[in-house]
């Protein structure tokens, strides 16, 4: 499985988080608080992800605030599938092969 972009685990963190809707929206600060991101990584991981069409940026009480759309919560519930199935295919594959190496050993 390749590795997600940062743009996308973000996706996938926003939606975990709730912010799927615009009453449930989440301000620039308060996804700063959270990642740990400085300024202008996170700005630009926003920035993308809105050019997508995955979130989309409200201006609330003079905050800019953001949330996941109906696009963006389909993607992330893709993400998120896709990594659950090659979590259950590694597991298989493992006990196959500890299967494998306990009839060897017999």
């Amino acid at each position: 499985m390749h590795a997600r972009s940062d743009e996308l685990q973000f996706l996938v963190m926003l939606h975990n988080i709730g912010a799927t809707e615009s009453e449930k929206s989440v301000t620039f600060e308060e996804l700063s608080e959270w990642t740990r991101l400085d300024a202008p990584r996170l700005q630009s991981h926003l920035q993308k992800l809105v050019s997508l069409g995955y979130l989309q940026l409200t201006e609330a009480e003079g905050n800019d605030k953001y949330h996941v759309t109906l696009d963006g919560i389909r993607k992330a519930r893709v993400l998120i599938e896709c990594e659950v199935d090659a979590r259950i295919k590694r597991l298989m594959e493992k006990k196959k092969h500890e299967g494998a190496c306990m009839r060897a050993h017999k």
